[in-house]
């Protein structure tokens, strides 16, 4: 059997023909041809006596089947792009609910691991990374030839023994044939060894490069290492700035989404035991709004189907709640020395103005808990907007809305506290200590600067007596009609803590006063009793940093040094 001629059309590859004739009994020329399909496993075997006629009807056929086998292709094809798509939205639809899931649970997951730092998971164990060169494999070096090599003898014969001038020639032949060979020898061995005294060469220096660059390696490890043990003796030992590098370890190392990007500041008030924490919240863009994928068979397309914005909004605000509540879990959870007693976070989105376009940042939470309030909580079954309720945080109804609020409590990141020289009212003079200065003076400088502060905004401060006015030493008229009305305030000049009994004084006074808003400044700080008492009540506490910004503010600087002043005072009653 011979392939068909050039006279049948090209066919795919499945389908393909042979054709031979033969004769009939007749002696007439008779045509037969074979038409199969592999794909298909179609088969058919023709005859004619009319060539062109048989090729035509066997092309035909082969068309038939090619058209047959191409849709049964097309709708494997079709099938099988259905079945990928199927399989792209299912995966695309568990990723979202995954994403969506994440979000629910930042809390639940939280509580499920110990956050307490593995110190050795902080140092770098990696090793070496570049392998030691390898040893270079030397050349063998060639084999002396041996003048008793037979190769080397002279073959004399009959002829040369008889005749001593063939013999001195043969034999002098056989010496300058050992003479070539061991001159050849001592050129190859010389560059034997030549090549291989460069490759031990450069074998040597590449393993010294190795050794030093390994050497420095390891010291940079080891000291690294050196560097955590130190920081773990000072953790261990309640030294502040070791306290405030292994929270933000805390903090950096929670596994959150990778939709969450935790950026932070913090500082720790060692004499408060207070931990005062800045921390970078998603906006409300961020949050996973895909809710599943779907495929529509009548368009052939895929559709993605995303959270309504309502939706979007209530998870923004439950994931804003679960991140508060989990930092501070984290971080009561990770007190191994027992140095919070309190923790103050201040939740700070950057986000898009949609009134202006502008980027904007500001506070939209805060929220201040007592260790002791805060585990007291059972936090696997709480619902958290309630539980942040609970705990007196500060925040809008609708955190999504963007809605900045004052912090509760907020960190000094210059601590403006000790500054060298400054220039004050008339009264005082240069480099004094305003911690130092006489009640009355202090009394008179609080005066003056909420003077300069009202005063700006159309308000109006009368100075008060403090034999007629039950404490009060300032009065500022606020004519804002939001925010404005009688406000009341006192000035303490402390080197110690105010105590919660000066805020609860002042808040009764508030109430005696029928004043809007209380103010206590003084020029030391407050404990975490009188942030707390002070939250959810119209009273504004500012610590002696404040003052300083409020000296700052009117063109004034100065110092205030706490310990200072203790010598003085101290020294003072001494002498009495």
């Amino acid at each position: 059997m011979t392939r068909s001629s050039g006279l049948l059309r090209s066919l795919a590859k499945l389908a393909t023909t042979s054709s031979r004739r033969s004769y009939s009994t007749s002696g007439r020329i008779k045509y037969s041809v074979e038409v199969k399909h592999d794909g298909l496993h179609e088969y058919k075997f023709m005859t004619g006596y009319d060539k062109h006629a048989l090729e035509e009807k066997a092309n035909a056929l082969m068309d038939k089947w090619n058209a047959k086998w191409e849709e049964i292709q097309r709708k494997q094809e079709a099938k099988m792009r259905l079945e990928q798509k199927i399989e792209i939205v299912r995966q695309k639809t568990e990723s979202a609910k995954e994403e969506i899931n994440k979000a629910t649970t930042l809390l639940l997951t939280s509580l499920q691991t110990s956050h307490s730092i593995d110190w050795d998971s902080l140092k770098d164990f990696t090793p070496f990374p570049t392998t030691k060169p390898s040893e270079p494999k030397l050349k063998v070096l060639p084999v002396q030839p041996d003048i008793k090599d037979p190769i080397y003898k002279a073959k004399l014969g009959i002829i040369g023994r008889i005749f001593s001038g063939i013999k001195k020639k043969r034999l002098d032949q056989s010496k300058q044939k050992y003479d070539v060979a061991l001159n050849t020898w001592q050129q190859e061995s010389q560059k034997v060894s030549e090549t291989n005294k460069q490759a031990t060469e450069r074998y040597k220096k590449k393993t010294e490069d190795w050794e030093n660059e390994k050497r420095k390696y390891e010291e940079e490890q080891q000291l690294q290492h050196n560097e955590i043990d130190q920081l773990r003796k000072s953790y261990e030992n309640n030294e502040r700035e070791a306290i405030e590098q292994y929270f933000s370890i805390i903090i950096s190392k929670s596994n959150y989404p990778n939709w969450i990007s935790i950026d932070h500041e913090l500082l720790y008030n060692a004499e408060n035991r207070q931990l005062i924490v800045d921390m970078q919240l998603p906006s409300p863009s961020d949050i996973p709004s895909l809710k599943e994928v779907k495929y529509i068979k009548t368009k052939d397309e895929i559709q993605e189907v995303l959270l309504k914005e309502q939706d979007i909004n209530k998870l923004y605000d439950s994931v804003v709640y679960q991140m508060l509540l989990r930092t501070i879990h984290e971080l009561f959870d990770a007190d191994t020395t027992d140095v919070l007693d309190a923790v103050a976070l201040n939740g700070i989105v950057n986000y898009i103005d949609k009134s202006t376009g502008k980027e904007e940042t500001s506070c939209i939470v805060s929220l201040l808990t007592t260790k002791k309030d805060f585990l007291d909580i059972n936090l696997s079954a709480v619902d958290v907007k309630s539980c942040f309720k609970k705990l007196k945080g500060i925040g809008s109804a609708q955190l999504y809305g963007m809605t900045p609020v004052n912090p509760i409590l907020q960190m000094d990141k210059q601590d403006s506290r000790f500054v060298a020289s400054y220039a004050v009212a008339e009264k005082l003079s240069e480099g004094m200590n305003i911690a130092c200065i006489s009640w009355e003076d202090f009394e008179h400088l609080v005066r003056e600067l909420f003077e300069k502060e009202f005063t700006e905004s159309g308000g109006e401060v009368k100075i008060t007596q403090a034999s007629r006015d039950g404490g009060v030493d300032a009065v500022a008229f606020d004519p804002d009609p939001l925010r404005g009305g009688k406000i009341v305030i006192q000035a303490k000049r402390y080197t110690n803590t105010v105590p919660v009994s000066a805020v609860r004084d002042l808040y009764g006074t508030l109430i005696n006063e029928g004043a809007s808003r209380g103010i206590l400044i003084s020029t030391s700080d407050y404990g975490t009793d009188s942030y707390q008492f002070a939250k959810d009540k119209p009273l504004t506490l500012l610590s002696g940093n404040h003052l300083l910004h409020l000296l700052n503010k009117h063109g004034y600087k100065a110092r205030i040094d706490l310990k200072e002043a203790k010598e003085i005072n101290k020294a003072n009653e001494n002498q009495r």
